[in-house]
């Protein structure tokens, strides 16, 4: 009887760690830049702007990482375009 214990207590830690494992994988965790909505009704007309905004985490962006105004961002046709608000997506006015 007394070797039954440990290999029994083995045996249910092992299903308690692959149950935990299970339920760890179904968690639904928001994505690291936002979605945004602002909605307002302007006159008789209703304005949406979706937007996304990058995680600054502490960084200074505007001016250091990111340069004001136009410039050559390396891809595309265009010579000099200024850089793209948001983060997943563009943002768009409805």
């Amino acid at each position: 009887m007394k070797k039954m214990y440990p290999k029994s207590f083995f045996v249910l830690a092992l299903v308690m760690m692959l149950y935990t494992v299970n339920v760890a994988a179904q968690l639904d965790l928001p994505a690291g830049s936002q979605i945004a909505k602002v909605s307002q009704r302007v006159g008789i007309t209703d304005m949406t702007i979706v937007y996304s905004r990058p995680s600054v985490n502490e960084r200074e962006i505007w001016g250091k990482l990111v340069p004001y105004g136009m410039n050559n961002l390396g891809f595309g046709t265009a010579k000099e375009s200024p850089w793209r608000a948001g983060a997943n997506e563009n943002t768009t006015i409805k």
